[in-house]
């Protein structure tokens, strides 16, 4: 008796053992199916976790930039010279009530103590060192408003007593020449008036260092 050769129990065993691949088959898919659901649940939640971050990230520096620049109610030139010595100007600058200021500096240490004083008194203080250059670059903001006759400020420089500069004119702006002492006392006797202006080192010479001064006329 052929037992395998019987077209009954041949079609018997076929399908058992296309029933039995087929619970095989959905057995292996179930699980790849539920790892990929997942998975996707996870990177949806790190996804969600990033762009959380990313807007308290934001926020953050959005508070901080106006925590660095509050404005400052009060603004004194001489206060400014009275921080910072003639050996280190490289250029200082007040427009539209913002100040910047660059120090140029030789390769000493004096750069960090003067950094650690600045830090404690402007808004913005950064260092710049290179082969080339050692610089302390200061910003801060100011709330005042400018309550200057620019030919009353002409008039007032041209009779101020013992300074030594060359003054023009030029473009409708006030051009001011002079060294370190001429520019300060200048500033004494403007300390009243608020205005833009720039100054700028121009000339280096084995005695004195010379300034332009350039007093916008707004």
């Amino acid at each position: 008796m052929n037992l395998l050769n019987n077209p009954g129990i041949q079609g018997d065993v076929e399908n058992l053992i296309k029933n039995e691949e087929k619970k095989l088959v959905d057995n292996i898919k179930e699980p790849l199916n539920e790892k990929s659901k997942s998975n996707n649940r996870y990177g949806n939640i790190v996804i969600l976790i990033a762009f959380i971050l990313g807007l308290f990230f934001t926020y953050s520096l959005y508070l901080n930039s106006n925590n660095l620049f509050a404005s400052k109610s009060k603004f004194s030139m001489m206060d400014v010279f009275s921080d910072i010595g003639d050996d280190y100007i490289y250029s200082i600058e007040l427009i539209n009530n913002e100040l910047k200021i660059i120090l140029n500096y030789d390769k000493s240490e004096k750069i960090y103590q003067d950094y650690d004083l600045y830090d404690s008194k402007y808004s913005f203080v950064r260092l710049l060192i290179n082969d080339l250059v050692s610089q302390i670059f200061i910003k801060d903001r100011y709330t005042i408003n400018n309550n200057v006759d620019f030919y009353e400020l002409f008039s007032i420089i041209s009779y101020i007593d013992e300074i030594n500069i060359e003054k023009d004119i030029i473009d409708d702006n006030l051009i001011v020449i002079g060294d370190y002492s001429d520019i300060s006392n200048i500033f004494k006797a403007l300390n009243n008036y608020k205005f833009n202006f720039k100054l700028n080192l121009i000339k280096v010479t084995s005695f004195k260092k010379y300034y332009q001064l350039t007093i916008f006329n707004d």
